[in-house]
């Protein structure tokens, strides 16, 4: 049950983090969009009418990936509570116990 529980964790900080990647990927085709393409024939509003949904999906995907829990110590993943700035959304152990889930994939394997 625990490790049902802990594979249901990794896999969802996995789609979480794809999903930010996807959206961040997005902006290049949403900029040329806003910028090319007259919507309702002037610049501003188009360039709104496009971005503004991209920023919202953008922050919206990094708040999920940065809420995602470790599935070792069930704490985020990226980021410790009460200390702005002491995250990195980037990182691929916990910021909080180390748990890094390639080696321990690799490691359940062998």
């Amino acid at each position: 049950m625990i490790t049902e529980f802990n594979a249901n964790l990794e896999r969802a900080r996995r789609r979480s983090r794809l999903l930010f990647w996807a959206v961040l990927l997005l902006s290049v085709p949403c900029l040329f969009i806003a910028i090319r393409l007259p919507l309702t024939g002037t610049f501003p509003a188009d360039f709104l009418l496009v971005m503004v949904p991209w920023a919202a999906m953008f922050f919206l995907s990094g708040k999920r990936m940065m809420n995602s829990r470790c599935p070792h110590c069930s704490m985020p993943f990226y980021w410790v509570p009460g200390e702005p700035g002491k995250g990195n959304g980037l990182a691929r152990a916990c910021v909080h116990c180390g748990f890094d889930p390639r080696r321990a994939a690799t490691e359940a394997r062998s």
